[in-house]
């Protein structure tokens, strides 16, 4: 999943006003949520998304593999994170 989805899913879950709120939450500085809004970053970093599992109550590894897979450009590394 793009990054962004799993951020919504956080704003869902927690029943957050704005992405500012999730900013706070996990910790992001706002102008990177930015990126992540406008779709100029499409992936998390690994601190990022071991939060997201915190905050979602996700065993560790599920965002984390799902955004290397994201990264992945080869078809079987990606299938490999996966």
């Amino acid at each position: 999943m793009k990054s962004i989805e799993w951020i919504e899913q956080l704003m869902r879950t927690k029943s957050l006003k704005n992405h500012r709120q999730a900013a706070l939450l996990i910790g992001m500085a706002e102008p990177l949520m930015s990126k992540h809004r406008n779709g100029k970053a499409v992936t998390l970093d690994d601190k990022y998304a071991y939060r997201l599992e915190e905050l979602l109550e996700l065993p560790h590894g599920t965002i984390v593999l799902d955004q290397h897979a994201e990264r992945e450009q080869d078809p079987d590394r990606r299938a490999m994170w996966k």
